[in-house]
């Protein structure tokens, strides 16, 4: 009897500050999500800007997409898959700069949605959405929702990336799943990695990072799994732009860019001889 007693006051214990909110964030996380969700589509309204940046990169992604989709020459080892993303906007409105914007915009619309649902229950409510509902006002991240830069492309393939891993690599796999189900899951991992490569190339930093996780968890088939798949993605990927464009758009300069001490190493000023 007392140890009934002593059970039903344990469960009588109020929650703390932290488990009542957490609990309410999770009882009512859709209606949050689309608050956030349209604070940062009118944030990015409101911050919009509709001048050409001052830099030469935006202006040659939308040369790079022009230029593939009319007369179709695959873009440079910079941000290929951005301009190839970039490339349908061209071919319906030109080059407009207002629909150009927008796909930036729904670009960052998309990261905040599929960052949301890639982390759902999987971190507490109350770290998940302060950290969007910082992003929703953040300027400087909004910033990007406005240009022609790869920036919010490259959050929006980042974010779709983290969605794929976590639904297909970390999760718990029945014993008696098939070998073929599991290469079929990988492949799709490693595809989202390598669009997320080729978007930007800070971007091949994701293929370390994912193998370093299975070599943390000690988990030797599933790295074997997906550095296999996308070595094959790779190498077709390599193969298809090789025999149809002559080259562009390969990863190797970039790796080499990151394995110099500078990639931008300083110009030696020329000297010219008095008359």
């Amino acid at each position: 009897m007392r140890k009934n007693t002593k059970i039903k006051k344990l469960k009588e214990q109020p929650l703390s500050l932290f488990e009542r909110a957490e609990k309410h964030l999770q009882q009512n996380d859709a209606v949050y999500f689309w608050v956030i969700f349209a604070v940062t589509a009118i944030v990015a309204i409101l911050l919009y800007d509709p001048r050409v940046s001052l830099t030469g990169d935006d202006s040659g992604y939308i040369l790079g997409a022009n230029g593939f989709i009319k007369d179709f020459r695959f873009p440079s080892s910079q941000a290929a898959l951005y301009m190839v993303a970039l490339s349908p906007v061209t071919y319906f409105f030109g080059i407009a700069l207002f629909p150009l914007k927008m796909f930036s915009m729904l670009s960052m619309i998309g990261f905040m949605y599929f960052t949301y649902i890639a982390f759902r229950r999987k971190i507490p409510a109350c770290i998940l959405f302060p950290a969007l509902a910082l992003v929703s006002v953040n300027s400087y991240v909004l910033y990007y929702a406005s240009q022609t830069y790869s920036e919010a492309f490259y959050m929006f393939m980042q974010s779709l990336f983290i969605y794929v891993f976590f639904r297909f690599a970390v999760k718990n796999k029945p014993e008696n799943a098939g070998r073929g189900t599991e290469i079929k899951e990988y492949l799709l991992v490693a595809l989202a990695a390598l669009g997320v490569a080729l978007t930007r190339p800070i971007g091949i930093s994701v293929i370390v990072a994912t193998a370093g996780y299975f070599l943390f968890y000690k988990e030797w088939k599933n790295m074997g799994l997906f550095l296999l798949s996308f070595v094959v993605l790779y190498f077709i990927y390599s193969l298809v732009q090789n025999r149809v464009w002559g080259g562009g758009g390969d990863l190797a300069p970039q790796m080499n860019n990151f394995l110099n001490k500078n990639p931008y190493p300083k110009k030696e000023p020329k000297t010219y001889q008095a008359c």
